[in-house]
């Protein structure tokens, strides 16, 4: 029996693994939170909520900033922020285009799995010029 070919695969987080996007989802949560009365928060303070997706990081910030919303119903609204807040910011930390470029001519197929939602998702990636690296993209949605 012939042995299948060995693939080499490395599938990528997004946020803080490729890219710096901090300032952009804290822009983003922070036009909710001004247009709900509350006082914006700090990026530090954001940076910390960021991780567990988009609608666990309005959680935390709608309890940091005092607010006792449903989450569900500012999702949407914050969607828009953050599509329009994507990519003002945003990019790849150093060293990220080479070692893309370096896996690539190793023959690695690479991927990308993120809780941002795919269409943010991709405006990142072409934004930060690495979307060409990537041969599968997965996004939160």
């Amino acid at each position: 029996m012939k042995m299948p070919q060995k693939r080499h695969i490395v599938v990528f987080d997004l946020d803080g693994t490729l890219v710096d996007s901090a300032p952009d989802i804290a822009g983003a949560a922070n036009a909710m939170l001004v247009e709900l009365g509350a006082a914006p928060l700090s990026l530090a303070a954001i940076t910390r909520m960021i991780g567990d997706g988009s609608p666990k990081l309005m959680e935390r910030a709608l309890a940091a900033a005092g607010l006792t919303l449903d989450v569900a119903d500012v999702m949407p609204r914050y969607m828009e922020h953050y599509n329009a807040h994507a990519t003002r910011l945003v990019k790849p930390y150093p060293g990220v285009i080479e070692t893309l470029a370096q896996l690539q001519e190793y023959g690695y197929r690479l991927g990308v799995c993120t809780n941002k939602p795919y269409e943010a998702t991709l405006m990142v990636l072409e934004f930060c010029n690495i979307a060409a690296y990537f041969s599968a993209c997965i996004g939160g949605d």
